[in-house]
């Protein structure tokens, strides 16, 4: 399905980052603006600060200046997966985890980080079935979230959601679907999941990742 096309190749050793932008958030939301500064974390406390910082990590990730490297598990064929690490200087900046559970769910989330503490998620799931049409005809339903944090607290967050109808004609480009800002209340809780992925970052990787 859609999702696929963004899994990232590396290797379990550390090596640059490709030049593979598409590891990172789309860039509708958080624009690419490669010259401005980074900020320490404590001072991440509005969205332009979370933007700056966002544009480092991605200035630092097209310059392949980002460090990586992934391990892969298998949930008894239940849930299956690959969780990337980006690290500068050994500071942890980006980790990517792309999953999938049974047949008709994969997940992309990545979690930007400054001083260990994540401050931007991007939360990308995509639910397929069968749809009416031709035999075999498919429906993709996609749904994007991105959260601004400050201190673990969400402080703004965006969804988008659309649908991809390959037989249909139906093919929107992600980057033209509008984000509509939603009560972070109702957006998912990153604290549990990241803090899972990130104990594993210089650990032996675990066959199954289980929250």
């Amino acid at each position: 399905m859609a999702l696929t096309a963004v899994l990232l190749s590396c290797g379990q050793n550390s090596t640059p980052a490709s030049n593979d932008t598409r590891v990172l958030a789309h860039e509708d939301t958080l624009p690419y603006e490669p010259n401005k500064s980074t900020v320490a974390q404590n001072e991440l406390s509005s969205v332009t600060q979370i933007q700056q910082q966002y544009n480092a990590i991605v200035t630092a990730y097209k310059n392949a200046q980002l460090d990586s490297v992934s391990f892969k598990y298998n949930c008894d064929g239940e849930k299956s997966g690959t969780v990337s690490y980006f690290s500068e200087k050994g500071n942890l900046k980006l980790i990517k985890h792309s999953y999938a559970e049974y047949d008709h769910h994969e997940m992309v989330d990545q979690y930007f980080i400054e001083g260990d503490v994540p401050f931007f998620a991007h939360l990308k799931s995509l639910s397929w079935s069968f749809d009416s049409g031709p035999e075999g005809a498919t429906k993709d339903a996609i749904t994007e979230q991105r959260i601004y944090l400050s201190d673990w607290k969400a402080i703004k967050c965006l969804q988008k959601k659309y649908e991809i109808r390959l037989h249909a004609g139906v093919n929107p480009k992600p980057e033209q679907v509008p984000n509509k800002e939603v009560d972070c209340a109702s957006s998912q809780s990153i604290e549990k999941p990241y803090r899972l992925l990130a104990k594993y970052w210089k650990t032996s990787p675990p066959k199954c990742l289980t929250n």
